[in-house]
Formats: C-alpha cells, sequence, structure tokens
C-alpha cells in the first residue's frame, strides 16, 4: 500500500531541497543587489576619510533608492575632488608666492648690505687717496725748495697715480648709473682689430703713472680685418681688463715675473680680445659673481668693484660677450667675443 507513497516521497523531498537552494540563492542574489552598492558606498567614505578623492565612485542605473543614493553619492564625490583640487592648486600658488616673496626679501636685503657696503668702500677707496695727496701737497707747500728732484719726481708721481685712481672710480661710478641693461647701441665704428688693440695699449700706458708690468701684444689676425664697434665702449672695456691684469698680477716680492699678454683672435666668425696675466687667478668660490655689481675677489683691493660689471654690460651693448676663461689656470684670462 505505502509503496507508491514512497515513490512519492523519494521524488519530492529531492525537489524540496532542490527548492530550498534555488530561493536560498535568488534571495542571497536579491540581497546582494541591494547590501553591494551601500558596502560600495561605505567602501567610498573609508577611502576619501583616509584623504583620496580623485577615485571617482561609478554611476548607478537603478531608479530605486539606493541607486539614487549612489548617484547623488558619486555626484558629491566629484564635486569634492574639482573643489579639493582648486585648493591644492590655490596652496601650490600661495606657496610659491610665499617663496618668491621670501627670495625677494632675501635679495632685498643683500642688495641692502651690500649698498652699505658700498658706500663704506666708496668712503674708503676715495679718502684714501684724497689723504694721500693732500698729505703730499702740504709736503710741497711747507718744504718745496729743500726736496730733491728724485723724491719731487716720487712725490708727483704718488700724487698723480692717486688722482688717477679717483678720477677712474668718478669714470666707474658714472658709468654705472648710466647704463641702459639689455640696450643694443649702434656700432658704428669700422676699425681694424690690430689698430684698435695698439690704441687701446696707448691711451693704457699714458694712464699707469708706472708701467711696470711688462705688457706684451701679439695680435694674431691680418691688419685688413675689420669690426663694428663702439669705439668708446670698447677701449673702455679694455682697459679695464687691462687695469685689472696689472692690479692682480703683481705678486708681493715676485714684481719682476708680472706678466700681460693682449692677443686678438678670430675664432668661428667672431674675434676674441683676449687679456691675460700669471697673478693668483680668480678663486673658483667667485668666479659666478665677478660680473655682478660691488663684488670683489679680494674686498681689501682697490676699486669699487664695478670693473667688470660695466666692461661685461658695454661689451653685450655691442652685440658681443665678455667671457672668463675658467680652463686658464696660469692666472686669468679674460675673453672679450665680438661678432666679425
Amino acid at each position: 500500500m505505502f509503496s507508491r507513497y514512497n515513490k512519492l516521497l523519494y521524488i519530492l523531498v529531492p525537489l524540496l531541497v532542490i527548492g530550498l537552494f534555488l530561493l536560498m540563492y535568488f534571495l542571497r542574489a536579491i540581497v546582494n543587489s541591494f547590501i553591494n552598492p551601500l558596502n560600495r558606498l561605505a567602501s567610498q567614505t573609508h577611502h576619501i576619510a583616509d584623504g583620496h578623492f580623485d577615485v571617482p565612485l561609478p554611476n548607478s542605473r537603478r531608479v530605486d533608492v539606493i541607486g539614487r543614493l549612489q548617484n547623488s553619492f558619486s555626484a558629491m564625490q566629484k564635486s569634492l575632488a574639482k573643489h579639493i583640487s582648486h585648493l591644492e592648486r590655490v596652496n601650490a600658488e600661495t606657496e610659491h608666492r610665499n617663496t618668491e616673496l621670501a627670495n625677494a626679501n632675501q635679495q632685498a636685503e643683500e642688495a641692502a648690505q651690500r649698498q652699505v657696503a658700498f658706500l663704506q668702500n666708496i668712503l674708503h677707496q676715495i679718502r684714501t687717496p684724497l689723504n694721500i695727496i693732500m698729505g703730499f701737497v702740504q709736503v710741497l707747500r711747507d718744504d718745496y725748495t729743500v726736496i730733491p728732484h728724485e723724491e719731487m719726481v716720487t712725490i708727483t708721481e704718488t700724487m698723480k697715480h692717486n688722482a688717477t685712481s679717483i678720477s677712474r672710480m668718478v669714470h666707474m661710478l658714472t658709468a654705472a648709473s648710466s647704463l641702459d641693461v639689455g640696450k643694443v647701441v649702434d656700432c658704428e665704428d669700422h676699425v681694424s682689430c690690430n689698430g684698435i688693440v695698439c690704441e687701446t695699449v696707448n691711451i693704457y700706458n699714458q694712464r699707469m703713472s708706472k708701467p711696470d708690468v711688462n705688457l706684451q701684444v701679439k695680435t694674431e689676425v691680418p691688419d685688413d680685418l675689420f669690426v663694428n664697434v663702439h669705439k668708446d665702449y670698447f677701449q673702455k672695456a679694455l682697459n679695464e681688463l687691462l687695469y685689472n691684469a696689472k692690479k692682480y698680477s703683481v705678486v708681493p716680492g715676485h714684481e719682476d715675473e708680472a706678466l700681460i699678454v693682449l692677443r686678438d683672435q678670430k675664432v668661428d666668425g667672431c674675434v676674441h680680445f683676449i687679456v691675460e696675466d700669471n697673478g693668483p687667478g680668480v678663486p673658483a668660490a667667485h668666479r659666478s659673481q665677478i660680473f655682478n655689481q660691488f663684488i670683489k675677489a679680494n674686498s681689501f683691493s682697490e676699486g669699487l668693484g664695478l670693473g667688470l660689471f660695466v666692461s661685461k654690460q658695454f661689451t653685450k651693448m655691442m652685440g658681443g660677450d665678455l667671457m672668463l676663461d675658467e680652463s686658464y689656470t696660469s692666472g686669468a684670462r679674460f675673453i672679450i667675443a665680438l661678432p666679425v
């Protein structure tokens, strides 16, 4: 009697089990469809809380409450990321401007310090030769008739040297104050390279009260090679290089060994006017600054620290450049390069 009944149970029980598994699967899928968006929102919330605003949350195509919540949260995240990015740019610009302001303040302080040091240096550089001249004037006034001729020559030469130093400083100050940095002048003087070198050397020798330094001129270009220059600017720049070479090539105890070499060469479409000496050279720590205003390698040396600055500006105004040859190790070598 129960055989058919038991057979039915054998069929129903597996169907019930399979139905329960299917029901659990569909229920799990339905729950996950509601829970997963909430989990993604929770994960994104933790991600944003950790400071990561640049990973967007994808939009949902669902039209129920959870879909609208996810889309609203995504829009909020994008807006927040946009505002955070804007704030970061503003902070970066503010930091950059603060850095520029700090650098400007530092440069202003350094400029003020250089100005004070420059004024003190002017007073010292002018007062010293003036005191020497005034002292010798008083000696000549009181003891003119009893001073031997040789001593009279020494006194007048010393007075001339100090007067020349004061005149040179005045010319440097005038030139520096009238410079128009970045301006290019008309080079209307068509001159022979060898000719203007010889003429500049003559001017240099006339200004030196004691030409006690051996100056050698080596012309390495033909006499018919001409260059367009502003003659006054060129001669002032070259004379300044010769003056510096004389000043720094004389080493105490080795005065007879001082040597200056002036040469001109044609190099790659330019004419190089080279001034080199056998002095101590330019210290490595000062090479990057020697063409700046008020910079001197030796703060106790004669001068205002304007010569190389003015000479470089004069050369650049003529379309050329003034350079230090750092490969030269037997002293200092400066090169004025002008286009042919």
